[in-house]
């Protein structure tokens, strides 16, 4: 378990929240519904993120990860379709985009890593000597 907080990922996440929460205030009373789609989405980047970090095994914090990296995907379609209506300007949709862009970068990098340090435990996991062997 780690304290979710301290990683860079969360912090560019839950700004990347509050940005879009921000941003869509101004939207029309009709897209509402899209309103609350991108921010729930948005939220959930962050929010597995945390809920990740609190698991106790590497796999469950991929998992979470991944699920992340899914909600990345889903803010930035429903970006595509605020943007293509009208109702987000240019300037924050490429914002939202670029920061999306770099949020999935950093969460391919760190599901590597905890990939990496599920393989390097298992492997220690495994070469323990066995109690017969003695």
């Amino acid at each position: 378990m780690q304290d979710h907080k301290k990683l860079r990922v969360w912090q560019r996440a839950h700004g990347l929240t509050i940005s879009v929460i921000q941003c869509s205030k101004k939207w029309p009373r009709e897209m509402g519904w899209l309103k609350t789609q991108l921010v729930r989405a948005t939220a959930s980047i962050a929010a597995n993120i945390a809920e990740g970090a609190g698991q106790e095994t590497s796999a469950q914090f991929g998992r979470f990860l991944a699920t992340a990296l899914a909600s990345s995907n889903e803010v930035s379609n429903h970006a595509t379709v605020a943007y293509d209506c009208g109702h987000m300007s240019i300037t924050d949709f490429n914002y939202v985009e670029g920061e999306i862009e770099a949020i999935r970068a950093m969460l391919i990098v760190l599901q590597r890593r905890v990939r990496e340090s599920e393989a390097r435990s298992f492997e220690r996991q495994t070469n323990l000597p066995c109690a017969q062997d003695f």
